[in-house]
């Protein structure tokens, strides 16, 4: 089993310079992030995710199927907030997925 360490924010930003590579970094560590262009991707949500601050499913957790007639990204929404404790944060609100659709 690998050691883990502690890296300090200094070190993360010194690594992770700009909004791009810090989602690499976090695509790398096995987070399963929404695509890049997404409006919901910027630095204080991929820090709050690296922080434990909101939920973000690993790439494990994920099991992607095809669907012929996939649902609307509300009742998605609506299914993993009802899904979980209702102390975890997931980043975005129901206006957020509201305003995607538009």
């Amino acid at each position: 089993m690998a050691k883990k360490s502690t890296v300090t924010l200094r070190e993360v930003e010194e690594a992770c310079p700009n909004l791009v590579t810090f989602y690499q970094a976090c695509i790398r560590n096995g987070y399963y992030l929404p695509p890049f262009k997404c409006q919901l991707i910027s630095v204080g949500y991929l820090k709050a995710v690296k922080d434990k601050k909101v939920w973000c499913p690993k790439v494990e957790q994920v099991r992607v199927r095809g669907l012929a007639d996939p649902p609307k990204k509300l009742l998605v929404f609506k299914a993993i907030t009802d899904a979980l404790p209702k102390d975890i944060d997931i980043g975005f609100d129901e206006e957020s997925v509201h305003s995607v659709n538009k």
